[in-house]
Protein backbone atom coordinates (compact mmCIF):
# COMPACT_ATOMS: atom_id res chain seq x y z
CA UNK A 1 0.00 0.00 0.00
CA UNK A 2 1.37 3.33 -1.43
CA UNK A 3 0.90 6.26 1.23
CA UNK A 4 0.82 9.89 0.60
CA UNK A 5 1.61 13.02 2.91
CA UNK A 6 -1.01 15.75 3.24
CA UNK A 7 -0.20 18.83 3.82
CA UNK A 8 -2.67 20.15 6.39
CA UNK A 9 -3.59 24.32 7.07
CA UNK A 10 -3.56 25.68 10.77
CA UNK A 11 -6.60 25.57 12.34
CA UNK A 12 -5.47 28.80 13.69
CA UNK A 13 -4.87 32.33 12.48
CA UNK A 14 -1.67 33.50 11.61
CA UNK A 15 -2.20 35.68 13.92
CA UNK A 16 -2.68 33.65 17.28
CA UNK A 17 0.48 31.78 15.87
CA UNK A 18 2.42 34.43 16.37
CA UNK A 19 1.21 35.60 19.67
CA UNK A 20 1.32 31.62 20.87
CA UNK A 21 5.06 31.74 19.39
CA UNK A 22 5.75 34.45 21.52
CA UNK A 23 4.26 33.58 24.52
CA UNK A 24 6.15 30.32 24.33
CA UNK A 25 9.37 32.10 23.64
CA UNK A 26 8.67 34.00 26.93
CA UNK A 27 8.61 37.75 25.26
CA UNK A 28 6.82 40.15 26.60
CA UNK A 29 5.29 43.01 24.08
CA UNK A 30 7.24 45.57 25.00
CA UNK A 31 10.84 43.51 24.45
CA UNK A 32 9.31 42.54 21.31
CA UNK A 33 8.90 46.41 20.12
CA UNK A 34 12.10 47.05 21.33
CA UNK A 35 13.58 44.51 19.54
CA UNK A 36 12.12 45.48 16.29
CA UNK A 37 12.18 48.73 16.89
CA UNK A 38 8.39 49.58 15.96
CA UNK A 39 5.60 50.51 17.80
CA UNK A 40 3.72 48.33 20.31
CA UNK A 41 0.30 49.15 19.29
CA UNK A 42 1.39 47.73 15.47
CA UNK A 43 2.27 44.40 17.95
CA UNK A 44 -0.65 44.25 19.45
CA UNK A 45 -2.84 44.93 16.29
CA UNK A 46 -0.98 42.22 14.56
CA UNK A 47 -1.54 39.66 17.70
CA UNK A 48 -5.34 40.71 17.19
CA UNK A 49 -5.78 40.09 13.43
CA UNK A 50 -6.19 43.95 12.71
CA UNK A 51 -4.07 44.50 9.92
CA UNK A 52 -5.85 46.60 8.89
CA UNK A 53 -4.94 49.55 11.30
CA UNK A 54 -0.95 49.45 10.37
CA UNK A 55 0.24 51.82 8.06
CA UNK A 56 2.00 49.51 5.76
CA UNK A 57 1.22 47.93 2.53
CA UNK A 58 0.97 44.32 2.22
CA UNK A 59 4.42 43.76 0.90
CA UNK A 60 6.05 45.76 4.34
CA UNK A 61 3.62 43.87 6.51
CA UNK A 62 4.74 40.11 5.07
CA UNK A 63 8.09 41.46 5.94
CA UNK A 64 6.74 42.11 9.52
CA UNK A 65 5.62 39.03 9.86
CA UNK A 66 9.15 37.49 9.14
CA UNK A 67 11.03 39.43 10.99
CA UNK A 68 8.36 38.99 14.00
CA UNK A 69 8.76 35.17 13.89
CA UNK A 70 12.59 35.20 13.02
CA UNK A 71 13.09 37.56 16.30
CA UNK A 72 11.80 34.75 18.18
CA UNK A 73 14.02 32.36 16.35
CA UNK A 74 11.63 30.46 14.11
CA UNK A 75 11.30 29.35 10.50
CA UNK A 76 9.05 32.18 9.17
CA UNK A 77 8.25 30.20 6.06
CA UNK A 78 4.81 28.83 6.90
CA UNK A 79 3.90 32.04 8.65
CA UNK A 80 4.70 34.03 6.16
CA UNK A 81 2.84 31.53 3.65
CA UNK A 82 -0.31 31.76 5.99
CA UNK A 83 -0.13 35.47 6.09
CA UNK A 84 -0.40 35.66 2.24
CA UNK A 85 -3.03 33.29 2.05
CA UNK A 86 -5.08 34.84 5.21
CA UNK A 87 -4.38 38.31 4.13
CA UNK A 88 -3.16 39.24 0.83
CA UNK A 89 -4.63 37.03 -1.36
CA UNK A 90 -8.06 36.33 0.35
CA UNK A 91 -8.52 40.36 0.75
CA UNK A 92 -7.98 40.70 -2.75
CA UNK A 93 -10.10 38.25 -4.26
CA UNK A 94 -12.66 39.92 -2.31
CA UNK A 95 -11.60 43.46 -3.76
CA UNK A 96 -11.89 42.82 -7.33
CA UNK A 97 -15.46 43.55 -8.63
CA UNK A 98 -17.23 41.03 -10.51
CA UNK A 99 -17.06 41.20 -14.04
CA UNK A 100 -20.31 39.77 -15.99
CA UNK A 101 -21.07 39.50 -19.60
CA UNK A 102 -23.99 41.19 -20.86
CA UNK A 103 -26.02 39.28 -23.56
CA UNK A 104 -27.19 41.57 -25.94
CA UNK A 105 -31.07 41.63 -26.35
CA UNK A 106 -32.07 41.16 -30.06
CA UNK A 107 -35.40 42.99 -29.13
CA UNK A 108 -33.42 46.21 -29.51
CA UNK A 109 -31.95 45.53 -33.28
CA UNK A 110 -34.91 47.01 -34.90
CA UNK A 111 -34.55 50.38 -32.90
CA UNK A 112 -30.39 50.12 -33.04
CA UNK A 113 -30.97 49.71 -37.38
CA UNK A 114 -33.54 52.67 -37.54
CA UNK A 115 -31.21 55.13 -35.11
CA UNK A 116 -28.19 54.52 -37.45
CA UNK A 117 -30.22 54.65 -40.33
CA UNK A 118 -31.77 58.23 -39.06
CA UNK A 119 -28.33 59.15 -38.26
CA UNK A 120 -26.62 57.86 -41.98
CA UNK A 121 -29.56 60.01 -43.86
CA UNK A 122 -28.74 63.43 -41.24
CA UNK A 123 -25.09 62.74 -42.18
CA UNK A 124 -25.65 62.67 -45.91
CA UNK A 125 -27.72 65.42 -46.14
CA UNK A 126 -25.84 67.82 -44.15
CA UNK A 127 -23.01 66.64 -46.55
CA UNK A 128 -24.62 67.61 -49.31
CA UNK A 129 -25.62 70.98 -48.00
CA UNK A 130 -22.05 71.65 -47.01
CA UNK A 131 -20.96 70.79 -50.67
CA UNK A 132 -23.54 72.80 -51.90
CA UNK A 133 -22.64 75.85 -50.35
CA UNK A 134 -18.98 75.00 -50.73
CA UNK A 135 -19.76 75.15 -54.25
CA UNK A 136 -21.37 78.58 -54.41
CA UNK A 137 -19.05 80.41 -52.27
CA UNK A 138 -15.67 78.95 -53.46
CA UNK A 139 -14.77 81.00 -56.76
CA UNK A 140 -15.34 79.14 -60.04
CA UNK A 141 -12.35 77.08 -61.93
CA UNK A 142 -10.85 78.85 -64.68
CA UNK A 143 -8.48 77.02 -67.17
CA UNK A 144 -6.76 78.76 -70.64
CA UNK A 145 -5.46 75.87 -73.14
CA UNK A 146 -4.24 78.81 -75.74
CA UNK A 147 -2.89 80.96 -75.76
CA UNK A 148 -0.39 80.34 -73.39
CA UNK A 149 1.37 83.56 -71.57
CA UNK A 150 4.29 84.97 -73.06
CA UNK A 151 3.14 83.76 -76.35
CA UNK A 152 5.09 85.44 -79.67
CA UNK A 153 3.47 85.07 -82.54
CA UNK A 154 3.04 86.83 -86.13
CA UNK A 155 -0.44 86.28 -86.47
CA UNK A 156 -3.02 89.48 -86.34
CA UNK A 157 -5.68 87.39 -84.85
CA UNK A 158 -5.78 84.31 -82.36
CA UNK A 159 -8.30 81.80 -81.09
CA UNK A 160 -8.92 81.65 -77.45
CA UNK A 161 -9.87 78.13 -76.20
CA UNK A 162 -10.71 77.49 -71.98
CA UNK A 163 -13.17 76.06 -69.96
CA UNK A 164 -14.73 77.25 -66.49
CA UNK A 165 -17.27 76.03 -64.03
CA UNK A 166 -20.80 75.10 -65.56
CA UNK A 167 -23.15 78.06 -65.25
CA UNK A 168 -20.46 80.51 -64.97
CA UNK A 169 -19.86 83.12 -67.10
CA UNK A 170 -16.78 83.93 -68.73
CA UNK A 171 -15.73 87.65 -70.43
CA UNK A 172 -12.86 88.24 -72.26
CA UNK A 173 -11.35 92.33 -71.83
CA UNK A 174 -14.59 93.03 -70.25
CA UNK A 175 -16.51 90.92 -73.41
CA UNK A 176 -19.14 88.52 -72.41
CA UNK A 177 -18.09 85.19 -74.26
CA UNK A 178 -20.53 82.45 -74.62
CA UNK A 179 -19.96 78.88 -73.84
CA UNK A 180 -20.92 75.50 -73.63
CA UNK A 181 -22.82 73.67 -71.39
CA UNK A 182 -19.73 71.67 -70.40
CA UNK A 183 -18.00 75.06 -69.84
CA UNK A 184 -15.78 74.87 -72.75
CA UNK A 185 -15.74 78.33 -74.77
CA UNK A 186 -13.98 79.47 -77.64
CA UNK A 187 -13.05 83.14 -78.93
CA UNK A 188 -10.94 85.05 -81.55
CA UNK A 189 -8.77 87.90 -80.96
CA UNK A 190 -7.42 90.81 -83.32
CA UNK A 191 -4.08 91.53 -81.90
CA UNK A 192 -2.47 94.85 -81.73
CA UNK A 193 1.77 95.17 -82.44
CA UNK A 194 3.54 94.96 -79.72
CA UNK A 195 2.44 93.37 -75.98
CA UNK A 196 -1.24 93.01 -75.70
CA UNK A 197 -3.34 91.98 -72.56
CA UNK A 198 -5.43 89.80 -72.35
CA UNK A 199 -8.27 89.88 -68.91
CA UNK A 200 -10.09 86.21 -68.29
CA UNK A 201 -12.54 86.51 -66.00
CA UNK A 202 -15.08 84.05 -64.46
CA UNK A 203 -17.73 84.78 -62.47
CA UNK A 204 -20.61 82.75 -60.41
CA UNK A 205 -24.53 83.77 -60.34
CA UNK A 206 -24.15 83.89 -56.87
CA UNK A 207 -20.41 83.26 -56.10
CA UNK A 208 -16.69 84.90 -56.38
CA UNK A 209 -15.03 85.94 -59.59
CA UNK A 210 -11.75 84.26 -60.96
CA UNK A 211 -9.82 86.60 -62.77
CA UNK A 212 -6.36 85.67 -65.03
CA UNK A 213 -3.77 87.66 -67.21
CA UNK A 214 -2.23 86.51 -70.45
CA UNK A 215 0.05 88.45 -72.40
CA UNK A 216 0.30 88.13 -76.07
CA UNK A 217 3.44 89.14 -78.18
CA UNK A 218 2.53 90.60 -81.73
CA UNK A 219 5.51 90.90 -84.28
CA UNK A 220 4.36 92.05 -87.97
CA UNK A 221 6.00 89.89 -90.52
CA UNK A 222 8.63 92.10 -92.48
CA UNK A 223 6.73 90.58 -96.03
CA UNK A 224 10.44 89.37 -96.89
CA UNK A 225 11.08 86.05 -97.77
CA UNK A 226 14.31 84.69 -97.86
CA UNK A 227 14.40 84.25 -101.61
CA UNK A 228 13.72 87.74 -101.94
CA UNK A 229 16.50 89.44 -99.84
CA UNK A 230 19.12 87.03 -101.29
CA UNK A 231 17.70 88.85 -105.01
CA UNK A 232 18.03 91.93 -103.61
CA UNK A 233 22.05 91.11 -102.80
Amino acid sequence: MNLTSKKLNPTKRVCLRLRDAREAAGVRLEMMARKLRIDKDHLVAIEACEFEKLPFAPVYQKNLIKSYIEALGRDPKSFVDQFVYEEVRTKKSKSQPIIRKQQFDSSYLPVVLRFVGMVSIVLVVIGYLIFQVKHIVEPPSLVIYTPEDGMITRDATITVHGKTDTQASIQINGKEVPGTEEGFFEEELTLSEGVNTVMFSAKKKHGKTTIMTHHIIYKKDSGLSFDNRENRL
